[in-house]
Order: C-alpha cells, then structure tokens, then sequence
C-alpha cells in the first residue's frame, strides 16, 4: 500500500463493491491507482477539503511526499 492511506469502511467498500478482477495482478494494480487518487488527488469533506495526503503534512511535515 502507498502512504498515508487512511481507509475508511466506506472507502474500502467504494473500492471493491465497484470493482472485479479476474485475477490478483489486476486488482493489485487498480488498488495501487485508486490509492494514488484517495491519497493524493481527492479531496474530503471530512478532512475540511484536504487530501489525506495534504492532511498527514501538516502534522508531519516531513512525509510530504
């Protein structure tokens, strides 16, 4: 998994009861891309429109990636 995922229920079931793979490589490689987008590109309401990214910066400002 790629940092800082902070997966939620909901995100975990908007991952996967939205997809299916026909094999482990597929899913391993959709998950990395949708890591990618929940991580860095896709704000939150709930994180008063950061990214979780942009939200683990300014508690740890050294993990800025």
């Amino acid at each position: 998994m790629t940092a800082p995922v902070l997966m939620s229920n909901l995100a975990s079931e908007e991952f996967w009861g939205r997809h299916t793979f026909d094999d482990f490589n597929a899913a391993a490689t959709a998950l990395r891309g949708w890591e990618r987008t929940y991580n860095y590109e896709r704000f939150s309401l709930a994180l008063q429109g950061r990214t979780p990214a942009e939200k683990l910066a300014g508690v740890l400002p050294s993990a800025a990636a």
